[in-house]
């Protein structure tokens, strides 16, 4: 998200708390994808405004994108950021007293 931008803490705010909890790591795609269908189809406009949001993102990097392109001073300050997406499941109660569970906490960079 980008810094004061207020569309960006409304879209990525909406999508986490309507999306976040339909998401089982354990089930496969296709179960995920029907999961997600239901508060779509509750708030129909919800899809619609996050890809008329991805749009205009998508239209702010060609942007960038081609200002960069067009003016090669600009390349040599170019550099790529790596991101990482991970999505953690946190372990309950039961889980943290079996032996797994305990090796899991131990292993765990969210401490």
């Amino acid at each position: 998200m980008r810094e004061g931008a207020r569309w960006d803490l409304r879209v990525f705010g909406l999508a986490t708390r309507e999306f976040n909890h339909f998401i089982e790591l354990d089930e496969g795609v296709l179960a995920n994808a029907l999961r997600l269908l239901g508060p779509c189809f509750r708030r129909p406009w919800r899809p619609v405004e996050f890809a008329l949001y991805g749009v205009y993102r998508l239209w702010g990097m060609l942007r960038f994108m081609a200002a960069t392109l067009c003016n090669p001073r600009e390349w040599v300050e170019f550099f790529a950021r790596p991101l990482k997406v991970i999505i953690h499941r946190f372990m309950g109660p039961g889980e943290l007293q079996t032996e797994l569970g305990r090796q899991r906490q131990e292993a765990c960079v969210l401490k």
